[in-house]
């Protein structure tokens, strides 16, 4: 059961980090293209927050 929380928790953070390397790339990409701070804050929020692949429940 622990081993499982440490898990989920593992894939959580990976998927966070994976959210702010896209994060990131679309603001340097977009600097590069002059757009304005508000068009990259846009592009940044419609990131998708969870994965779109769906994921197998953790049972309690």
């Amino acid at each position: 059961m622990a081993m499982q929380r440490i898990v989920t928790r593992i894939e959580q953070l990976a998927l966070s980090i994976d959210r702010m390397k896209a994060a990131n790339a679309i603001i340097r990409r977009m600097e590069k293209d002059l757009s304005s701070e508000e068009d990259m804050i846009a592009a940044v929020v419609a990131i998708p927050a969870f994965p779109l692949t769906p994921q197998p429940e953790a049972s309690s």
